[in-house]
């Protein structure tokens, strides 16, 4: 199958556009679309007058649809023009920041950051209720409470009387954005410990108490002064007014029923996997839960329904029953003969179908605006089966029919879940979809909803709305989230649930048709009353086929009813027709062929759909109901391929289930890793959880049938052929994808603009280097440079320039520019997923046709100007002399200039021409003494500098600490040392620059496109020219009279990432941190530079040995036994043995090693630098796009890390970069090999030259005056 054969471009592109501009329109077409959607349903015996009892207050006249805007916008969110976003990283809802020029109207209150430095900088605006950075938490964070309303969610509306609910409202919305807890959820699981309205007088007591400690003398009587909410306050107030959650129920030792072996188990021979199926049997009153008595006494004070019966939840963070999870469980549980057990959890699902006219998503009220995939008939078809109960059929047939009818409205506030279609023979049929009316932020994901609203820069009621109930759509189809649902795949702002008729779905109203109809044919003797929904399902299986079924893919699609086109992109989901026996002959074989082929299937099971977009139901997750789905639909069809490809699959599942239990010591998992066994999935709104009700219950499901084929042998024999699976969570972990890339580069683009701002917090410093000037060829003469702060050296260079041609000046001046990066994300290349194990080598070369062409790298650039003359010397420091007097310290660096100034005969040169100057001038010539020659001090500590030649230290750091320095202009010091070295005509201090702008300066002689450059060795900094306009630390006078349109600006951004959680985490990064000097700082510098890249890889084998894929080496239990060095001789040794690294451990740690054991070190080390590069490639990319210049730009780089690792590193940052921007991008990154000193000479012949032109110029003016 072809990928390229999906929705096509004009398609996209119109769907889009309807998407962000259309919908404000009521147009005609659209109004007829509506009438037509409320018409009733074409089965005789029902009718749609009371459908709506699934709304709770349903009755009422006013809605949240009719309801005008507030005078400050919805929510208290300033207009901001549509633009992309995206879905990645680790479970969450990503969403790319604001477009990059963003004024709020006159008026609005509320900051967004943004790139533009005319946005406010106020983090959040809690008065109308946004908070607009929620990620960070702090312990006392404090905002202004207003009186603005606040959305009235579901269980808000349904738990208290209406005199309460803008209170209970105000509680919640402050408790959630103020990050009391992690998990929304755990605040809306909470019960009241007291009646609502006390907890109401409780919170304005409290109110009242802050509002009197803020108002200040000589206020009048009606005063309502701003109040200052804290963080401190909220979790005190929760303390004091709600219980744990979980308090609301009850754990049950065991089960009435409970049999300690059932005959299930007898089907298991092998002993091992026997002992495994006793264990997750026994598992089953772990998840038991009854609800406490005073639930039902006082329902007002829990979010939890009461239930009459014992139910079972989920397990980890669901700590209720949930829906369609419910139905894998009541299968294992009838299997395991717990049939009074199973038939309570069915009947506690009637009793809400009776209340509500449908089954809630969850079994708490937060959840009364949604169900879940409804598998209630089918649930009861497995207890009649196990059972054969027909007194029970009969009691539950008419709630069966209740659902099915809610299922099939067309009729309620969002056109309803049912969609009448028209098919080509002129009939019409209703088809299925998921539908939420849903007009606020979800309460157990508050925050992250009202995050997301605000990062999407929603302007009207309606688009807020339209995003808020296709979110809720998503969450009821039970795959939240999936690229299944993005119109293009990828981004959020395509979500378009509710346009979609899911293949999977209708699969489930066929199969709830041919239920009902068999029970009324079976058990009730009622044909009549069987027919219609027989007729439905014959008809629904049509228009399947017309709409749905693809023949030269070999599968269904789901179907964009307003698009009237199928959506093709391979998921599981689309074979479940087979399991609802809704095909046809010609249908079933292809299917079973095209499902062989493997596009779904890695080594651990089938995954959801085959793209890797990081949402947690798309590749590379593997989740039970996919695997139960499809192998009972291969059982259905009952041929000999479908059943043998029924069995590979069901028992590859037990065999990975059971590694995962092994691994993990008695866990099952919600969810797995399909590339390998025994791992478990990630991403989600939430962590991954263990438990699991329906991992168990699938589990269970297979061993009924395949019990009797699971052999340990044989499992024993394919792990162990399974090397690389020891190390793929290791590697899943260091995993940066494109989304988290694009999300890493986004972010640090808008703290870089609010940290050029003064007196801002954030990761950089952005200070000015007060190089604002660029070289223009006129520079020649000798220059020289003395660094200090590198080791215990002081490091000199002499630079001899000779005249050359002028030099080129191409620093783009342009805004920034996300094209690149949007064009990319909108008009993907649809692949299959991400590289197999095997394929993801960070080291491997590019196969021959595939080399990337962006992100190009130089060999190391060392000294190859020719117009330059290049001398270095490097001068250990006695320690007496960095802890004693500062004076002595500079006296010895003028000496140590002195003698490298004999060295190069630069001495004798001045004195010489000095010498015949004088002789000029008695001869009357009248000559210029012999001009000095410029000294750049490069400084490696902490300054504060107004002045490319004022710069003063503010303190000491590395152990240096001499006397009399800190608070002194350094060029000061250094011109007084050279004076009493009797150097002051010969040479001058003129600048105090580092390291990093050095190297810009540096390559900027060589190549003018040069724009950014970056140290990467024992820490890590970047530096580039911005505009000058947008450094606003300078003081404004500065910025007006200054010539020159940019600047070069020092950013500092080792600290990128300590205060948010923008970059992914593994536990290695934690335990780095936590053994530095300086935890909880510098994240990204422990994560790209240096000892800490070794410390990464040490840590990582420690962990290998601990799971026994490495034999123990003592010595690397202690610190920095690990360097770069011997990273890069792990990564450059490619021979079949490897035994460069055979050679390295045992001359290191005098280990004699396996090749299996040299893998993994080479592997841990390759995992480390690959998210090195990465991570750096996101960093140039921002700078790259805040320039504009990504079709067109040169990076220096220089430092050890790239030093001994730049063959695997810039591949690394190539791959990246590509990833990121597309073919398009051209930015040029080469090595530039210890150019430091000769940078620093540059900069101060640079100084040099343009102090020379000012004062020509200077008194050029004053003669024309």
């Amino acid at each position: 199958m072809e990928f390229t054969s999906f929705v096509t471009r004009g398609t996209l592109e119109r769907a889009l556009h309807e998407k962000a501009g259309a919908q404000h329109k009521n147009t005609k077409e659209q109004q007829q679309q509506q009438e037509s959607n409320h018409k009733q349903p074409d089965i005789s015996n029902f009718d749609d007058e009371d459908e709506d009892t699934r709304y709770v207050n349903d009755d009422s006249e006013s809605s949240a649809a009719s309801t005008p805007l507030p005078q400050r916008h919805h929510f208290g969110i300033p207009p901001i023009p549509l633009h992309h976003l995206r879905s990645s990283g680790h479970g969450r809802l990503y969403v790319d920041p604001l477009p990059p020029t963003f004024e709020p109207e006159s008026g609005c209150q509320g900051v967004v950051e943004s790139m533009d430095d005319t946005t406010p900088s106020s983090p959040r605006n809690l008065a109308t209720g946004i908070m607009w950075e929620v990620s960070e938490e702090k312990d006392n964070e404090s905002s202004e409470l207003g009186d603005d309303a606040l959305p009235l969610t579901t269980y808000i509306e349904h738990n208290f009387p209406q005199e309460l609910q803008a209170t209970m409202s105000r509680i919640l919305h402050e408790v959630q954005i103020h990050h009391v807890f992690p998990d929304s959820k755990e605040f809306v699981d909470m019960p009241l410990k007291h009646d609502p309205h006390i907890i109401c007088e409780h919170w304005d007591s409290m109110i009242a108490e802050l509002r009197g400690a803020t108002t200040s003398p000589g206020d009048g009587a009606d005063a309502q002064p701003a109040l200052t909410l804290t963080r401190d306050h909220l979790v005190q107030f929760v303390s004091d007014n709600f219980a744990p959650p979980g308090s609301d129920a009850e754990v049950c030792s065991t089960f009435d029923d409970f049999v300690p072996e059932p005959a299930l188990l007898d089907k298991i021979p092998d002993p091992e996997f026997k002992k495994w199926a006793y264990a997750l049997h026994h598992l089953w009153p772990v998840f038991g839960r009854r609800t406490h008595p005073d639930v039902a006494k006082h329902p007002e004070r829990y979010t939890l329904f009461p239930q009459k019966h014992t139910y079972l939840v989920p397990g980890g963070r669901f700590r209720e029953f949930y829906y369609w999870d419910s139905f894998w469980i009541v299968k294992g549980l009838l299997l395991c003969e717990l049939h009074q057990t199973a038939r309570g959890i069915i009947e506690n699902m009637v009793d809400m179908l009776d209340k509500f006219g449908f089954i809630p998503n969850g079994s708490r009220s937060y959840y009364l605006n949604r169900s879940q995939p409804p598998l209630l008939c089918e649930m009861v078809m497995h207890y009649y089966q196990h059972t054969k109960d027909d007194k029970f059929i009969r009691q539950v047939l008419p709630s069966l029919e209740k659902e099915y009818k809610f299922w099939m409205s067309t009729k309620d506030k969002t056109g309803g879940h049912g969609v009448k279609i028209t098919l080509t023979d002129g009939s019409t049929q209703i088809m299925n979809r998921f539908s939420v009316n849903a007009t606020e932020p979800r309460p157990e994901s508050y925050r992250e909803d009202l995050q997301l609203v605000l990062d999407l820069g929603l302007q009207t009621k309606e688009e807020i709305h339209a995003i808020y109930g296709d979110i809720a759509a998503a969450c009821e189809s039970g795959w939240d989230f999936t690229c299944r649902w993005f119109l293009d795949f990828y981004n959020l702002n395509t979500l378009h649930v509710r346009d979609l008729l899911p293949v999977d779905l209708n699969s489930i109203m066929f199969k709830y048709e041919k239920n009902l109809s068999f029970f009324w044919t079976e058990i009730m003797n009622d044909k009549a009353r069987a027919a219609p929904y027989n007729k439905s399902a014959e008809k629904r299986k049509q228009a399947m086929r017309e709409l749905m079924w693809d023949a030269e893919d070999s599968q269904w699609f789901d179907y964009n009813w307003k698009l009237k086109a199928k959506k093709k992109i391979i998921a599981s989901s689309n074979f479940y027709p087979l399991w609802a026996g809704c095909f046809d002959e010609d249908q079933s074989g292809p299917s079973v062929s095209e499902l062989a082929k493997g596009q779904l299937l890695g080594q651990g099971g089938l995954s959801g759909t085959v793209l890797y977009t990081h949402q947690q139901w798309d590749y590379p997750n593997g989740w039970p109901p996919i695997q139960w789905f499809i192998v009972e639909g291969l059982r259905n069809v009952n041929s000999s391929d479908s059943l043998k490809l029924a069995e590979d699959l069901a028992i590859t599942w037990l065999y990975n289930s059971f590694a995962g239990f092994e691994y993990s010591v008695g866990k099952m998992y919600e969810k797995y890793d399909v590339r390998v066994w025994g791992f478990r999935g990630f991403g989600g709104e939430y962590e991954p959880q263990d438990g699991f009700g329906w991992s168990n219950g699938v589990c269970f499901a297979f061993l009924e049938h395949y019990g009797h084929k699971l052999v340990s042998k044989t499992y024993s024999e394919m792990r162990q052929l399974d090397s690389v699976g020891y190390f793929h969570e290791i590697k899943s972990s260091f995993m940066i994808t494109t989304g988290d890339m694009r999300h890493i580069l986004r972010r640090m683009n808008k703290q870089m603009t609010q940290c050029l701002k003064p007196d801002m917090p954030g990761p950089f410093s952005m200070t000015p280097s007060f190089i604002a000037h660029t070289p223009t060829g006129e520079e020649t003469g000798v220059f020289y440079s003395v660094h200090l702060g590198k080791g215990m050296d002081l490091r000199l260079c002499r630079v001899e320039r000779r005249h050359t041609k002028p030099l080129r000046t191409t620093i783009f001046d342009k805004s920034p520019d996300f094209s690149a990066l949007h064009n990319h994300s909108l008009s993907p290349k649809i692949s299959p997923a991400s590289p197999s194990l095997s394929e993801y080598d960070p080291l491997a070369s590019p196969r021959a046709g595939n080399s990337p062409t962006v992100g190009r790298t130089d060999k190391p650039s060392q000294n190859t100007n020719p117009s330059l003359k290049v001398a270095k010397k490097v001068i250990p420091i006695n320690k007496d002399l960095i802890t004693g007097s500062g004076e002595v310290l500079f006296d010895f660096i003028a000496k140590s200039l002195r003698g490298f100034l004999e060295e190069n005969g630069d001495l004798a040169a001045y004195e010489e021409d000095n010498s015949n100057n004088k002789d000029n001038n008695s001869n009357n010539n009248n000559t210029t003494p012999a001009e000095p020659m410029p000294v750049a001090f490069v400084f490696g500590f902490p300054v504060q500098q107004t002045s490319l030649s004022s710069a003063r230290l503010t303190k000491w750091t590395k152990g240096f600490s001499a006397r009399g320095v800190e608070g002194e202009c350094l060029t000061d010091l250094l011109n007084k040392a050279f004076e009493k070295e009797n150097l002051a005509k010969v040479v001058y201090a003129n600048s105090v620059v580092n390291d990093t702008i050095c190297v810009l300066v540096n390559r900027l002689f060589q190549d003018p496109d040069c724009i950014m450059s970056a140290i990467i060795g024992t820490g890590t900094n970047l530096a580039y020219y911005e505009r000058l306009r947008s450094c606003k630390k300078l003081e404004k006078s500065y910025r007006d009279l200054c010539t020159y349109p940019r600047m070069i600006v020092n950013m500092e951004w080792a600290g990128f990432g300590d205060h948010k959680d923008v970059i992914p985490k593994t536990k290695f990064d934690v335990l780095v941190d936590q053994a530095s000097s300086n935890p909880g700082e510098h994240t990204f510098e422990k994560m790209t530079s240096g000892p800490y890249l070794g410390e990464l890889c040490r840590y990582i084998l420690l962990y290998l040995m601990e799971r026994k894929a490495v034999r123990k080496i003592k010595q690397l239990e202690k610190p920095r036994t690990l360097t770069i060095d011997n990273m890069a001789r792990m990564i450059e040794d490619s021979s079949k043995e490897l035994s460069d690294i055979k050679v390295l451990l045992k001359e290191s740690f005098g280990f004699e090693s396996l090749r299996r054991e040299r893998k993994h070190f080479r592997r841990a080390a390759s995992v480390v630098l690959e998210r090195a590069g990465r991570l750096f490639a996101a960093g140039i990319g921002a700078v790259a796009m805040r320039r504009g210049v990504v079709e067109h730009a040169t990076v220096a780089v220089d430092g050890s890390v790239v030093e001994r690792t730049r063959l695997v590193y810039f591949r690394a940052v190539q791959r990246a970069l590509k990833e990121i921007f597309g073919t398009n991008v051209h930015v040029r990154v080469v090595y530039t090999k210890d150019s430091v000193g000769t940078g620093a000479a540059l900069v101060a012949g640079l100084e040099a030259a343009h102090s020379k032109q000012s004062q020509q110029q200077q008194q050029e003016e004053e003669e024309e005056w």
